[in-house]
This record gives C-alpha cells, sequence and structure tokens, in this order.
C-alpha cells in the first residue's frame, strides 16, 4: 500500500512488534530502526536494495527517501519497529540532521541489541501487556516517569545503533527529493509537471528527475500518480456515494479515462473491483467476529 500521507511526520513515539511491513517509497522526520526476529524483508535507500533476515536490524535518518517490503518473506515474518521522533533525541538531532546512517543494517549474532528493543517495548511500548502483573506495570502510575524511562532507553538504543552503522554526510540530493515529496503531497490535486516542481524548488528539471527516480526508485510522475491513486482509493473506501469520476477529480487526475488505466495499472483491477472486493473483505472480517464474540 501506499502512505496516505507520504510526507509522514512521526510526533508521538511508537514501539511495537510486526508481522507485516510492506510500505512503498516515503520519507519521515523521525528514526526508523528496525529488529527482524524472523523472516525476511527488503528495504530500498537512495537506489540501493538489501535484504536482512533474523537478528539484523535496519537504521533508517530522518529525511532519507526509503521503501520496505516483508511479502519476500516465505513462512512467518517477526519484527519490533521503533520510530523515534526528534523530541526524544535532541541530543543527536545536529549530527544525525546533517547525516545519515553509514551501515544501513547490522548483525546481532547474541541477541544483545534485541533486550534492549524488548526493553523498549515493555517499558512504552504501543502494543505493551497492560495487565497488572505486566511489566513495568507500576509505572502507569507515573506517566512522567514512563516517559523518561522510554526517553532514556532511546537514547541507549541509538547510541549503540551509532556505534554499528556509523554516520556520513547526506547527499544533497536529498534536499531536492525531500523537497519535491513535500511539495508534492501539499499540491497533488492540482495540475503538476516536473517542470513547475523544478521551477518551485529553484533546481534544474533533469537534475530533479534523475536525483528523484535515484532516490525514490520510481519517476516523478510515476509517484504523482501512486500518490493520486492512494486517494482515491481511500475516497471509494470511505464515502459510499462516491462516483468513480468524483474520486478521479477529488485525487487530482485530468480525466477519468487515465485515472481508470493507472488505477487498473496499480491495483490490478478496475476501481469498482477495488470497492466491491473490500467490502466483501470487511463483511467477511465482521462476521468472523461476530462467531468469536458467541465462543467468548
Amino acid at each position: 500500500m501506499f502512505y496516505d500521507k507520504v510526507w509522514d511526520i512521526h510526533e508521538r513515539f511508537y514501539c511495537a512488534a510486526e508481522r507485516y511491513h510492506n510500505i512503498d517509497a516515503h520519507v519521515h522526520d523521525c528514526v526508523e530502526l528496525i529488529y527482524v526476529i524472523k523472516g525476511r524483508m527488503r528495504f530500498t535507500s537512495n537506489g540501493k536494495s538489501y535484504e536482512i533476515g533474523g537478528n539484523q536490524v535496519m537504521a533508517i535518518s530522518s529525511y532519507i527517501p526509503h521503501s520496505v517490503d516483508s511479502t519476500i518473506t516465505d513462512g512467518t515474518f517477526e519484527s519490533i519497529i521503533v520510530m523515534i521522533p526528534r523530541r526524544y533525541i535532541l541530543e543527536y538531532s545536529e549530527i544525525l540532521d546533517g547525516n545519515s546512517f553509514e551501515k544501513p543494517f547490522f548483525d546481532d549474532p547474541d541477541g544483545s541489541i534485541l533486550r534492549v528493543f524488548r526493553l523498549l517495548r515493555d517499558i512504552g511500548g504501543n502494543d505493551r501487556p497492560r495487565s497488572i502483573d505486566a511489566p513495568f506495570a507500576f509505572l502507569d502510575a507515573f506517566p512522567g516517569r514512563r516517559e523518561s524511562a522510554v526517553n532514556h532507553t532511546v537514547l541507549l538504543l541509538l547510541s549503540l545503533v551509532l556505534s554499528k552503522c556509523g554516520l556520513k554526510p547526506k547527499p544533497r540530493s536529498t534536499i531536492h527529493v525531500v523537497g519535491a515529496i513535500e511539495y508534492i503531497t501539499s499540491n497533488f490535486r492540482d495540475e503538476l509537471t516536473v517542470a513547475g516542481i523544478a521551477k518551485a524548488l529553484l533546481v534544474n528539471q533533469q537534475r530533479l528527475s534523475s536525483e528523484f527516480r535515484e532516490g525514490m526508485g520510481m519517476s516523478v510522475g510515476e509517484y504523482i500518480s501512486r500518490l493520486r491513486i492512494s486517494e482515491a482509493a481511500r475516497i471509494l473506501l470511505n464515502d459510499e456515494d462516491a462516483t468513480v469520476e468524483v474520486a478521479a477529480m477529488q485525487s487530482g487526475f485530468g480525466s477519468t479515462r487515465s485515472f481508470l488505466r493507472d488505477f487498473r495499472r496499480e491495483k490490478g483491477c478496475t476501481p469498482t473491483e477495488f470497492r466491491n472486493r473490500n467490502k466483501a473483505s470487511d463483511r467477511d472480517k465482521n462476521d468472523i467476529r461476530s462467531r468469536e464474540a458467541q465462543y467468548k
């Protein structure tokens, strides 16, 4: 799926176990750390693809375009994902703003880094157990102390990651790519051209096109189309009265014909088929929940 907000600003700390992680090219202003426990995952950053497996850690600095895909796994995929907003790492913000991790991933053969990930999840994970006998349950009575404990553990984890990955200057092309993403995300409902985006960013059109493809693994036009299709899909699923023509218009497509062509190419079906399939999927999920409730 494509991020609903590709310019993804994480204001809150996030830590949770994930059994599925598949997100197209995007950027955000937080540091992202993923510990793969089981299975394999592919991630692409600055035009390079990597595959990591069990007991390996992926590290992505802020404002670095990247995508992740766990669907390459044959069998079980388990991971812990940590998203660290800037306010948790003010001590490191200056060096991280101008640099990225030199090594995008590293091994954890003895599981020592995994223990820190799990500790962080137990202390402040979004999916941590909430029972009175859960680890660190006593911190529920002291929200300020829980956040302080999370902050200290985040700094410990980040210092360990930095010691493993090192730092290197971010390429200047990142500035143009991130600027283009921000501009597109704010204006994708309007008519957009590479020339117009390049003019707004005060950068050469050919240079922007080249740097964008290298950083995102797709052209500027493909990126705009994917973002518009993601918005159209959201409209189709959330507004039962919205016609195909309305979804096309509100998501920035100049014609219904181009919308239908691009939608089928991206989703493998027509907009109507997409809506009907997802409605059927929702009904199946509700039926399963109802049957489960009968046995509780």
